[in-house]
Formats: C-alpha cells, structure tokens, sequence
C-alpha cells in the first residue's frame, strides 16, 4: 500500500515504526501538496474548514486527527476516520479509531489488518475517548498539586504504583506537550458548556510556557 503522512518528520517516522516498513511511504508537511494515489493517509493537523482534497480522493482511507475537532465525519466519502496522534499514543498495542455513522467498518478492519494493528472502533467525537480521560487525569493531577496535596513527583508515584499507570500524569503530560492537553481541555468546554473540562491555572500556565507544538 501507498501511505502518505501529512504532519512532522517526527509523527512520519512515528507511523513507519508503528504501521511498519513494508509499505510505499510518503511524507508531506501540507495536504495541498499531496500527489498520486494514495491508498491511506495520515493526516495529523487537519482544517476543518477545508477538506475538499479528501474529497476528491474517494478511494483513499482518511484517518484524520482528532484533537482539534471531530473532523472525519465532515468527509463525504465512507473512508474517513479519526485518530489520536499525540507523541506516545502511535505506541499503543491498540489503535483507537474514531468512526462515523457514515464509515465502511469492512473497509477499516480490511486496513487495519493490512497496517498489521489490533484496533478498537469509538464514537468520532473530539478527543475520541482515551485522550480525553488522559487529559481529565492531567487536569487533575494538576489541581491537586495546585492545591499543596502532593509535589509533582509523588503524585507521578502515587498514581504509577496505585494505578499502574506507565506514566505518572505529569511526566506524560510532559512527553504529550502540556499544551496539546489544554487545548483539547478547552476544545471540550467550548463545545460542552461542561466545567467538568476546564483546564487548571497551572496547567494553563505551563502550557503557555511549554515548546511549539510541532514534533
């Protein structure tokens, strides 16, 4: 198969590594620089408000990331899907597919197979699911330490040993970006009116203060 990236040189190598070498791999930096016919495509940074390139692929599966917004389902094809590409999340076992009502579940277990990778279909919404409750334990592992109930590390401790966790919230939160959680926190208040998602100060703060976004 003939599989195009469209993000960093970073989430590239991280879909080679994670979907394998035996495929045809392409990376591009922007969509509107896609050529040929590919056959998946990984596209880490969609625009919601222009996809109309997908829409001339038809035949192309889309797996388009959903931090920003569930964007897969604005697709008018059937081979639209959602993904999370936050750094460590290409390096689950299971990968978690957002999918419209509208979506080939045939066509994502035929891919899925041939990208060799166990995974687990959800609702296409923003955030997907495991992303959004790895972001709400962030968040609150951010008031907590806000609120002088623990440093920073024996929080990462306590939550490792009593959760077995393979990180404690902020050393993954660390390797996520702190501003990858915040804005997806605040995508969520946003869309919801729920301030079940809103971001703390010191998360915000250290968001703020955090490297550019890209890998």
């Amino acid at each position: 198969m003939e599989m195009v990236v469209i993000g960093t040189p970073q989430q590239f190598r991280d879909c080679r590594q994670k979907f394998g070498e035996a495929h045809a791999w392409k990376h591009f930096a922007q969509r509107h620089l896609l050529d040929g016919q590919a056959d998946v495509i990984f596209d880490f940074d969609p625009d919601p408000t222009d996809l109309s390139v997908y829409d001339q692929r038809p035949d192309a599966v889309v797996f388009l990331e959903a931090m920003h917004a569930s964007v897969a389902s604005r697709l008018t094809h059937r081979f639209s899907y959602g993904f999370c590409g936050w750094p460590t999340f290409l390096e689950r076992a299971l990968f978690e597919v957002g999918v419209p009502k509208v979506s080939d579940g045939d066509k994502l277990r035929q891919v899925c197979a041939a990208l060799g990778t166990d995974f687990q279909p959800v609702a296409d919404q923003t955030g997907l699911v495991t992303p959004r409750v790895i972001a709400m334990i962030v968040n609150e592992a951010y008031f907590a330490w806000e609120n002088n109930i623990a440093t920073r590390a024996d929080i990462d401790l306590a939550m490792q040993l009593g959760t077995n966790y393979p990180h404690g919230p902020f050393a993954w939160a660390s390797r996520i970006g702190t501003a990858r959680i915040a804005n997806l926190l605040n995508t969520l208040q946003a869309e919801t009116g729920n301030e079940r998602y809103r971001a703390s100060a010191a998360l915000i703060a250290d968001a703020a203060v955090s490297p550019p976004l890209g890998n």
